[in-house]
């Protein structure tokens, strides 16, 4: 009876493992190995600079940076008119924090006779820096006390800025993220990763007393994130500032008791290690045909696959950066 089951299985997987097969295929050629290339691509720029390459460019992200090297972060920087995405106050302030951003309010002017007192004034504001945009701004409203910072890369949009007098500009280069920095924050996701699939299985351990593969995979990262998640809620309303300390400490605390109330509850650790690697009714890799050993090699790797792309996707796409950065 068990042999004729078994037939039945492999019969099955026989039959479905060409779709299957096939399915995958497709899956990779068409669209995992295109956002893999993109993701890859997209790897060793920061955060700010894979935004702004998405939002306004490349020309755009790099007069930005212009921008920030040039001025202190205390800077008070004018928003030119007309200019696109450098005219919206909440793209420049997004991209120059903690600089300030000042609206002249002269986008309403098409020529220079037709500048405010109030625009003119706030352009000769001697502490105001102003970013040289297309046609703006007209030499004939900045004053003398102005002195003019060229960009090295006009291209005849991107002039460059004008600066209080006596300015000494300090030009700090922009430093992209290197190999060494995407191991570092790999190994720190990895640890934190870790450390809440620890704190979970611990708590399924606790609730159910049983702690398969199968139940780890599913329930340990989700079940210790949103406990952490829901403690850090509790402690922010007693006016505990969440920082990263204040994070590390809770989910240390909340470890120490998870442990604790394993043991008070007579399962050693001997038996945690010996359910973590499998039991009787767990799903693992022991006692399995090869074909199954096969089937979940396959799985594994898809789904490692899926994990990739779903993280990568969202540093590598237009909508997911545009809409969501600045928020």
């Amino acid at each position: 009876m068990l042999s004729n089951q078994q037939n039945r299985r492999k019969l099955i997987l026989i039959l479905l493992g060409p779709i299957v097969l096939s399915q995958i295929f497709i899956v990779v050629s068409d669209y995992g190995l295109l956002w893999s290339k993109r993701v890859w691509r997209a790897r060793t720029t920061s955060a700010i600079k894979r935004s702004g390459f998405f939002l306004i460019g490349n020309r755009g992200t790099e007069f930005m940076d212009f921008i920030a090297s040039i001025t202190p972060t205390d800077a008070s920087i004018v928003i030119p008119p007309n200019a696109d995405w450098f005219s919206q106050q909440n793209i420049l302030q997004f991209f120059l924090m903690p600089r300030r951003i000042i609206s002249c309010q002269c986008d309403r002017a098409t020529d220079v006779q037709e500048y405010s007192d109030i625009c003119i004034r706030c352009l000769q504001a001697s502490n105001h820096f102003i970013p040289s945009i297309g046609e703006f701004p007209p030499s004939e409203v900045i004053a003398p006390g102005k002195d003019f910072i060229p960009y090295k890369q006009d291209t005849g949009w991107y002039h460059g800025i004008y600066t209080p007098e006596s300015y000494v500009a300090v030009e700090q280069p922009v430093v992209d993220v290197s190999g060494s920095d995407l191991v570092r924050a790999g190994l720190i996701d990895m640890l934190v990763i870790g450390g809440l699939f620890l704190f979970g299985a611990v708590i399924k351990t606790i609730i159910l007393g049983q702690a398969s593969w199968i139940d780890l995979i599913i329930f340990s990262v989700p079940l210790g994130g949103g406990i952490l998640s829901w403690f850090m809620f509790l402690i922010s309303w007693t006016g505990v500032p969440l920082s990263l300390m204040t994070v590390t400490i809770t989910f240390a605390v909340l470890l120490a008791l998870s442990m604790l109330l394993l043991f008070q509850t007579r399962r050693t650790t001997r038996d945690l290690s010996h359910q973590l690697i499998g039991s009787e009714n767990a799903i693992g890799f022991r006692g399995k045909d090869w074909w199954q050993r096969i089937a979940w090699a396959a799985i594994l790797l898809t789904l490692s696959l899926a994990d990739i792309l779903s993280v990568g996707r969202a540093y590598s796409t237009y909508d997911a950066i545009a809409n969501w950065s600045l928020k």
